[in-house]
């Protein structure tokens, strides 16, 4: 039986659920049945044996089949159907061949479901009217009010999300009405003083900073331009909806780059009662509206304010690689967790009605 179910035995190391992930997604579905009962009985772990059968006889809405079923090549004996008689008993051999055509059979069904759902769900995705563009930029106060805008990066929903690093000459924001400029030698050294004046005390943050303006002198992208950022968020027939985690300064600096016709979303989680329980909030920036609020719990915290990646670890378990402070690939990704759990929780159908 282990040769024709193709069965190889493997062991898994601990505290690594990546080497077993098929099982891992399970206990994902196993934790939603108990938690249903967790408040009611203490006595949790009495109720695994039954959240195991329940899952393991409940038809799957991908394959039309239990996994008892595609396991075993039978359906299993539930309480409705006790009554009825038991089957006679085959040898060995006989069970074998019954038991190989029988998942044969099960399995060509479930692959046909399969299809139909991809075909199913390729039309649906054909149906959204918006897309989501989640925007972070890097930059500096060089004076108290203008800024440099060093580097960013950018994903968008019809991609999945793959991000593109904004990088190139870096670009001067001044104040006021004056025009925003690609920054001259001059002014990328003096831009280099003010880092090392301004995050004396911040190495991290000042050797990141540092880095990136070298790099951005080197480099042959030319992706940090309002044209190029204007011609991605114009991409596709879809309605484009800016994504910004406490984006306040990420709205101004989209301004003085001439890029404000799009609706822009931004998200925080904040103490609004002062009482250390704290609200993951979502507001559109142009009408000040909020558009829905979750509560997180109380929270140990100094200040009403968390910033991403303390919102980041509230929100999501996975270990995502960091590269450096305040990098904005980082802060994209981070961002595309957060907003995947709001949509979750608020439904995109929800949420498009608050974007026009």
């Amino acid at each position: 039986m282990c040769k024709l179910l193709d069965i190889d035995k493997s062991k898994t190391t601990p505290w690594h659920p990546q080497t077993n992930g098929f099982l891992e997604r399970s206990h994902k579905t196993l934790k939603t049945y108990l938690r249903s009962f967790v408040d009611k009985d203490n006595n949790w772990d009495r109720l695994l044996c039954y959240a195991m059968f329940c899952y393991n006889t409940t038809v799957h809405s991908s394959t039309s089949y239990t996994p008892y079923e595609l396991v075993f090549g039978r359906k299993p004996n539930i309480p409705s159907t006790f009554f009825k008689e038991p089957e006679p008993q085959y040898n060995y051999d006989n069970y074998v061949i019954d038991l190989k055509r029988m998942m044969q059979e099960a399995h060509k069904i479930a692959r046909e479901n399969l299809i139909k759902k991809k075909v199913l769900f390729y039309f649906v995705i054909r149906e959204i009217s918006h897309k989501f563009v989640i925007l972070d930029f890097e930059f500096f106060p060089i004076d108290r009010y203008s800024k440099v805008l060093i580097s960013g990066a950018i994903s968008n929903s019809l991609d999945q999300f793959k991000i593109t690093k904004l990088e190139g000459r870096p670009w001067y924001l001044p104040k006021g009405h004056e025009e925003v400029r690609p920054m001259s030698d001059r002014e990328m050294h003096r831009a280099m003083m003010e880092i090392h004046r301004i995050f004396k005390k911040k190495t991290e943050i000042r050797e990141a900073c540092l880095k990136q303006l070298k790099i951005s002198i080197k480099t042959s992208l030319n992706t940090l331009n309002p044209k190029f950022i204007k011609n991605y968020l114009d991409k596709g027939s879809k309605v484009c909806v800016i994504i910004l985690f406490c984006g306040h300064s990420d709205k101004d600096i989209l301004k003085k780059l001439n890029i404000y016709d799009y609706t822009m979303l931004n998200i925080l989680c904040y103490d609004k009662n002062n009482n250390q329980s704290f609200y993951l909030q979502l507001e559109n920036l142009k009408n000040k509206k909020m558009i829905c609020e979750f509560d997180l719990g109380k929270i140990d915290k100094q200040g009403r304010l968390l910033n991403l990646v303390e919102t980041h670890k509230l929100i999501c378990n996975k270990k995502h690689k960091v590269t450096y402070a305040h990098d904005p690939c980082t802060d994209v990704r981070f961002t595309k967790c957060i907003f995947d759990y709001i949509i979750r929780r608020y439904r995109y159908e929800n949420l498009i009605k608050h974007c026009y």
